[in-house]
């Protein structure tokens, strides 16, 4: 039997079904800008912004990479690569990843009420420095943050990681077209950033709830740091990663 026309949606407006990813372009499928770049900023993978402050030596080149873990279905990841390490991380040295997911779009999460909701975010990453790495989640109208970890066990190896967070019965996210919430994969940061972070919610301080102050410091050696299949949903359990079309993704995107 025939499926009814009106149910029958063009690639255009698939972005509006069924998707349960905060993230966009969580497959690394998107480069409009470029597929590679030695520039601090959005330069390569559409919607993620690649920052190294205030370094003095450090050389980076953040691109779209083919590197991808093995049978998940993934052509494309993003691939941050020191090329000249820094020989002392100062103080106000930062190294990060971010995506900003717009607040319009985070209604749903109800933060700031008694339902907000749990997110759990999952990814697929590598890396040539094993160890701990900061996650920092943060809501900008409140000025809330949520800093979390991951562990990677083996250098050079794909891992899949898991992160779940409550909902923030306290916080503040905005309906409008301003940043809701950003999420922040740290990959080395001065002690300016790190202090002593609050556990799960809480008002932001940027010298105590940026990162871990014993997380790795990704840019005092030479070497490649991968992510593809970032996911962020509600709920307590990471499900499988939401594949889109191509056009789909691009365009939110754009």
């Amino acid at each position: 039997q025939d499926m009814a026309l009106s149910k029958i949606l063009p690639a255009s407006q698939e972005q509006y079904v069924g998707s349960r990813n905060l993230i966009i372009n969580g497959n690394a499928a998107v480069s409009q800008r470029g597929t590679s770049s030695t520039s601090s900023g959005y330069h390569s993978v559409d919607r993620y912004k690649v920052d190294f402050l205030n370094f003095d030596q450090l050389g980076v080149t953040q691109s779209q990479s083919t590197t991808v873990p093995s049978g998940e279905g993934f052509s494309n990841s993003l691939k941050v690569a020191v090329t000249t390490q820094e020989t002392t991380l100062d103080a106000n040295e930062l190294f990060i990843i971010r995506q900003t997911i717009e607040a319009q779009n985070l209604q749903h999460l109800a933060y700031g009420t008694s339902s907000a909701k749990s997110l759990t975010l999952s990814f697929w990453v590598r890396s040539s420095l094993a160890g701990k790495y900061s996650v920092m989640f943060y809501a900008g109208d409140g000025v809330r943050s949520n800093l979390q970890s991951f562990t990677i066990s083996s250098a050079d190896t794909w891992e899949f990681v898991t992160i779940t967070i409550d909902g923030d019965t306290a916080g503040t996210i905005n309906n409008d077209n301003g940043g809701g919430l950003q999420v922040t994969w740290v990959l080395a940061a001065g002690t300016n950033w790190t202090g002593t972070p609050h556990t799960g919610w809480g008002a932001f301080v940027e010298t105590d709830d940026y990162a871990f102050s014993d997380q790795v410091n990704f840019a005092a050696q030479t070497g490649e740091f991968y992510i593809t299949g970032i996911q962020l949903e509600v709920g307590d359990v990471a499900t499988p990663f939401e594949h889109e079309s191509y056009a789909a993704t691009l365009q939110k995107c754009q």
